[in-house]
């Protein structure tokens, strides 16, 4: 049954990046900061459904000090390499946070040091596709024993899909 989600997620996301990107915008991360212009939070505020983020020339570590990087709308963030733009927290909360019944590709960027409860890394309430990307050193605080999900906590109902990862 789980196989038969990830099939299903690889097709819904193959299906939906196709359609989305007929209509899509990209908007181009230029720096490493948390906030403001050119920043990847910003690039996220500033996305409409279908957009594509573009953070392909930058390298270096984006340090969250502002929390997660909530992602409520379906988008495409691209880096470029794993090995060359991580984002990262400081551990005051979890990375990512994908919203519920959205479609998000990301991909070629390391998702480091977050912690919460629930998905250090990332906490998936979407359909989630990971593309070459490096997820490490996240954690899941216990709260009464118990803590879900260092790297990616996947939601019930939630589809993810990871590739060459």
């Amino acid at each position: 049954m789980k196989s038969c989600r990830i099939l299903l997620a690889g097709c819904l996301s193959a299906w939906w990046l196709a359609a989305a990107s007929a209509h899509a915008n990209s908007i181009t991360v230029t720096n490493t900061n948390d906030g403001g212009r050119g920043s990847l939070r910003q690039a996220i505020a500033d996305a409409n459904d279908g957009d594509t983020i573009d953070a392909r020339s930058v390298v270096g570590s984006v340090q969250l000090s502002s929390g997660e990087l909530p992602v409520n709308k379906n988008l495409i963030i691209n880096g470029p390499g794993a090995d060359k733009l991580s984002v990262e927290n400081t551990r005051s909360s979890r990375v990512f946070e994908i919203g519920a019944d959205k479609v998000v590709a990301i991909s070629r960027l390391a998702i480091n040091s977050g912690e919460a409860v629930w998905g250090g890394g990332i906490y998936n309430a979407g359909i989630l596709e990971i593309t070459r990307c490096s997820i490490r050193g996240n954690e899941s605080s216990a709260v009464r024993g118990r803590g879900l999900g260092g790297g990616i906590y996947n939601a019930s109902g939630a589809e993810v899909a990871i590739i060459d990862s």
